[in-house]
Parts: C-alpha cells; sequence; structure tokens
C-alpha cells in the first residue's frame, strides 16, 4: 500500500491495489473519532490529484460541521394495514366478553353487529369510515321500515361502542324525516385480530326488533 500525506491538513490519500486496480481512499479526523473514506479505482477515473482535492473537500465540511459519514439506509416499512370494520368488531366484542359482560349483553351487541352492521360496515377500514357512512346506514335503516327508532338508535349505540375505542363516534338519533349526520371524531385505538364476527344478511330480512 502507498500512503500519500497531505501535508496541509492531518487527512490522508491512502491507495491500494484491488483486482488489477488501484483504489484510492481517505483517513481523517473528524468529531474525534478516525474516519475512513473510500473513494473509488483508476478504472472509475479516481487519481491521486482528484483523491487529495477530495480530501480538502471533505476537511473543510468536517471544520464547518456539516460533513456526515455514510451510514446504511434503513428500507422504510409498508405502513401497517388499517383493519376492516368487521375484524376490529370481531375483536372488540372478544373483549367485551372478556370483561365479563352478561350473555344477554353479549347476545344484544352481536345481534346488532351480525344482523344490522356488519352488512352495512363489513368491508369498510375503520379509520376510513365518516360521518357520511354512518349516516346513509342510519338513513337506510329508516327507509327499509323494519326497525322502530328506537332499535335503530340501538344499533347506532353499538356502533357507536365499538368505534369509540378507534374513531370517537356519537351517532345522531334516529327519527323519522332526519338528516342530520352523525358526529365522528378521529383518534387512534388498538389494532384488529382474527376471530371475525359472522355477517347474517338475512336475518335483518326475516326478523326486526322493536
Amino acid at each position: 500500500m502507498k500512503t500519500q500525506s497531505n501535508r496541509k491538513s492531518k487527512g490522508q490519500v491512502l491507495e491500494r491495489e484491488r483486482d488489477h486496480d488501484v483504489v484510492f481512499a481517505l483517513r481523517f479526523y473528524a468529531y474525534g473519532k478516525r474516519r475512513y473514506l473510500t473513494l473509488g479505482g483508476r478504472s472509475e477515473g479516481w487519481t491521486r490529484e482528484r483523491a487529495e482535492v477530495e480530501l480538502q473537500n471533505v476537511l473543510a465540511d468536517v471544520r464547518r460541521g456539516i460533513w456526515q459519514p455514510d451510514e446504511p439506509v434503513e428500507e422504510p416499512q409498508p405502513p401497517a394495514r388499517e383493519p376492516t370494520f368487521h375484524e376490529f368488531a370481531s375483536e372488540w366484542l372478544q373483549g367485551r366478553q372478556a370483561d365479563g359482560l352478561s350473555e344477554r349483553t353479549i347476545d344484544d351487541l352481536r345481534w346488532s353487529l351480525e344482523v344490522h352492521l356488519l352488512p352495512h360496515f363489513a368491508g369498510m377500514q375503520v379509520q376510513a369510515m365518516t360521518v357520511e357512512d354512518v349516516d346513509r346506514y342510519r338513513r337506510a335503516k329508516v327507509r327499509e321500515g323494519r326497525l322502530s327508532a328506537s332499535s335503530i338508535n340501538k344499533t347506532l349505540r353499538h356502533l357507536s361502542a365499538v368505534l369509540g375505542e378507534r374513531r370517537g363516534v356519537r351517532p345522531h338519533r334516529a327519527q323519522p324525516g332526519d338528516r342530520q349526520a352523525p358526529q365522528v371524531e378521529g383518534t387512534q385505538g388498538p389494532a384488529c385480530a382474527s376471530r371475525p364476527l359472522r355477517v347474517d344478511r338475512g336475518a335483518a330480512r326475516r326478523s326486526g326488533r322493536a
């Protein structure tokens, strides 16, 4: 290895033979540490003179405090997939069961979810659901005429309870002719899990609850 000293600074230009080529590199001190920076070979157009110029440029950047050592760039991670309402509601109901809610309450929640809410919202991503989506559901239930206003409001309360952990939802109460939208606020919540509820698309047509 040949070493060419740069007497104008405390850095060095290094030359070494590699694979029938001569590779130039820099050795210098920066921020309290000795640094080693490979430039390239003669086959890539590098010469001792060019390496000396680059050494001076690097040392000038070090003095200005703007030189940064080469560091591996981390590959950006893809964003986490947002859960669908089906997935999130499934985990939410499991959590309520673990909380010790009564069997009757769980059955009531399951009725709202499987018979009414999931057929409408199942495939939607929770974070993408809007106030308009919730209000469209309410209006659709009013048009169906199979549920009383109190039963529609019950499903809206259950929807609010599910989404409240994820988004903070306060649906507007259902009244004939009412077109005011529910209120939705955005907040973060827990991730979803696996065991989904069953979507019963036929039960709403077969029966309702007063």
